[in-house]
């Protein structure tokens, strides 16, 4: 039999692995349920058969605005007529790519205020097919049109979280934003109110989305844009076939970031699935040497029985 002090604490060991390990499966049971909880909320776009890739045009071919307008105009139009895509859009930064920019802004006809005092708000530079493209929707108003071309009226979309914050007891519509930042002709970005849209969790599930200005491409060209393609068919499938339209217009251009919508929301819940296995691992490490210690306490009285038993017979 074991010593009264050797038995006592094999048993306190033993008390203490099961303690640990109820209290990690507790854990990864939190971590799971969370982890569950991220791929029930809404992204606020509809990632199923949509096809997204990169291209950035660089500055020694592509230093006028009406350049950066055409090469886009043309590919979104070879792009739209490939059989199997539903529609064409392009966007600067895609939602849960980490790509965020923010800008202060004003409000014509509100009170000016010290530049360090200015809200702000996350720019998305867009061509008119991306909110359809990716399913956003317009809430009020309408989305940008062909119409908004750079000698038409400047025009933004607000995003719905942009309304609550900065036009929470007026109709947004019509207002007119400066946004800190301008392009070409000494004009500042921004413009008239023409839509609010829904909102995208643009840093993630389980962030709070933005509050977001939508600027129409074709009023402040960039050099890089993600572009996005609807299908009626597996998405991946066109990836060759979109980098061969791409290089038809510029065989020198590189496709860069292509990738599934479906695969960039994935990988936004990869950290949190990488935890909750994780953690739930060490519990099931946990629990199964806490039984093996039970089995041992439990066990060795029993062994000690034996060789008592054994050696009063020898």
């Amino acid at each position: 039999i074991l010593p009264g002090g050797r038995r006592g604490l094999s048993g306190s060991l033993v008390v203490g692995q099961i303690a640990i390990a109820m209290v990690l499966l507790a854990a990864s049971g939190l971590l799971l349920q969370s982890f569950l909880r991220l791929r029930s909320v809404d992204p606020g776009f509809r990632t199923e058969n949509v096809l997204a890739f990169r291209v950035s045009l660089p500055d020694s071919s592509y230093a006028e605005d009406a350049q950066l307008l055409s090469f886009h105009d043309e590919l979104q139009r070879r792009l739209g007529a490939l059989p199997g895509v539903r529609s064409v859009g392009a966007v600067a930064g895609l939602p849960l790519s980490g790509a965020n920019f923010n800008i202060s802004f004003t409000v014509d006809g509100r009170p000016e205020v010290p530049p360090a005092q200015q809200p702000s708000l996350e720019v998305r530079v867009a061509t008119p097919g991306y909110l359809r493209t990716i399913g956003i929707p317009v809430r009020q108003g309408r989305a940008f049109a062909e119409g908004d071309g750079p000698d038409a009226p400047q025009v933004v979309v607000l995003s719905e979280a942009a309304v609550r914050r900065y036009f929470p007891d007026e109709d947004p519509l019509g207002k007119t934003i400066r946004l800190g930042l301008g392009r070409g002709r000494g004009r500042k970005a921004g413009g008239e109110v023409v839509g609010v849209v829904g909102d995208v969790k643009e840093r993630g599930l389980g962030a709070a989305s933005p509050p977001e200005v939508y600027l129409p491409y074709a009023q402040f060209p960039i050099e890089s844009m993600d572009v996005v393609l609807r299908t009626d068919v597996e998405p991946r499938s066109l990836a060759a076939t979109a980098e061969r339209v791409v290089q038809g217009l510029d065989a020198e251009l590189p496709v860069a970031r292509v990738a599934t919508l479906d695969e960039l929301l994935a990988r936004s819940l990869s950290e949190s699935r990488f935890y909750a296995l994780l953690v739930a691992a060490f519990a099931g490490t946990a629990l199964f040497l806490a039984a093996l210690g039970v089995f041992g306490v439990m066990s060795t009285p029993w062994r000690n029985a034996q060789r008592r038993s054994r050696s009063s017979f020898s």
